[in-house]
């Protein structure tokens, strides 16, 4: 239970990331040069796809050290999925920050 704990441990801290980015160009949006703002919360978004991909990699390689007829795991395959859902979500949303232009 521990690996799984400390995989959800860095997804929180993934969609930590996602969201202050998030926050950051609601908030400053209007930085000049305008591209500030969106140059700042790209760089967190992309670091919330970086650690959640980072999540992954770690959780599998810790339940490919334990012996699982000892072990009730979460499968790893779901692992992924989760984390790459995640990471590709990222990506769209820092593609779609700098392609879709604000109102006004």
């Amino acid at each position: 239970m521990a690996v799984e704990r400390t995989f959800a441990g860095w997804m929180r801290t993934a969609f930590g990331a996602i969201g202050i980015g998030i926050a950051f160009h609601a908030l400053f949006g209007e930085f000049d040069p305008p591209y500030l703002a969106k140059l700042i919360a790209t760089v967190f978004i992309l670091l919330g796809a970086v650690l959640a991909v980072g999540a992954e990699r770690r959780a599998c390689n810790s339940f490919s050290r334990l012996n699982a007829h000892r072990i009730d795991e979460l499968p790893q395959p779901r692992i992924r999925w989760i984390a790459f859902a995640v990471a590709t979500g990222a990506l769209i949303l820092a593609l779609a920050l700098w392609l879709l232009h604000a109102p006004g």
